[in-house]
């Protein structure tokens, strides 16, 4: 939760991307021997980020999967063929 909305309702208000509030996705949260945490999204490879707490963790990790997400959309679309159609695709939480 960031400021008490859950990851993925924060995560699609702030990119814009409505259809992430019907996914769930998992965060894991590792205690570091040197003390914090290292966090990642399991199904999202590239989401990782780090904390002294959970909290702050949480909160990295948040901004690290919107990075991840905005950084993949702008890399698809340089490569984009022309007259290629986008539309919003909804997965259905599994």
């Amino acid at each position: 939760m960031v400021n008490n909305v859950p990851l993925t309702n924060w995560i699609a208000r702030s990119c814009g991307l409505g259809y992430l509030a019907r996914m769930k996705l998992t965060a894991v949260f590792v205690s570091a021997p040197e003390g914090g945490y290292t966090a990642y999204v399991e199904e999202i490879p590239g989401a990782i980020s780090e904390g002294e707490s959970i909290e702050e963790a949480r909160e990295n990790l948040s901004d690290a999967l919107r990075m991840v997400l905005e950084c993949n959309r702008e890399v698809a679309r340089l490569d984009e063929t022309a007259g290629a159609v986008r539309e919003t695709f909804e997965l259905a939480a599994m």
